[in-house]
């Protein structure tokens, strides 16, 4: 993708190309700063420029100028402040920001002026969009711990704090 952005957290944008049956797909995935119809209107001027005389169609439904975008939230927004906060308070190893190259739900959200970001248990980067997706029990309820510590402090319920014990229920 000669002339396109390298984003510091998710790399540069992909390109995947299969054939289903004579039928060629294209996937192209986008980073932060990028925008769909640009991406779209090279594409079809680099299949045109090759002198291939094809129908484009662009089915994935969720393709949408208000979704299926990259979005972007900066690492000191206070909301992702405080989750890595809550993070490092169960597990003082995790609480990195990294970037995704996958499609996000989250831009319909983000266009909206709601922020957010994405969280996973574990490392995400042995259990992301794999053939298994899995992430072990224990940092399962690691995540859940540091996820209600979270909630609790953002909602004004208590100081995030680190908990290795449960709590009595009194």
């Amino acid at each position: 993708l000669v002339g396109s952005a390298i984003h510091p957290l998710s790399a540069s944008p992909s390109l995947a190309v299969s054939d289903n049956g004579g039928r060629v797909r294209v996937v192209r995935r986008l980073v932060a700063g990028e925008c769909l119809e640009a991406a779209a209107t090279a594409l079809e001027k680099a299949i045109a420029s090759a002198g291939l005389a094809v129908d484009i169609a662009y089915p994935a439904g969720r393709d949408h100028p208000l979704g299926g975008c990259p979005f972007e939230v900066s690492p000191g927004e206070p909301g992702v402040e405080r989750l890595r906060a809550a993070v490092r308070s169960v597990r003082p190893d995790r609480g990195q920001v990294c970037g995704a190259a996958s499609w996000s739900e989250l831009s319909f959200l983000t266009e909206l002026g709601i922020p957010g970001a994405y969280f996973s248990a574990g490392d995400a980067t042995h259990h992301r969009y794999g053939v298994e997706e899995r992430v072990d029990v224990e940092e399962f309820v690691d995540a859940v711990r540091a996820l209600a510590l979270f909630i609790a402090e953002h909602c004004g319920v208590q100081e995030a704090r680190p908990s290795s014990e449960h709590a009595d229920a009194r």
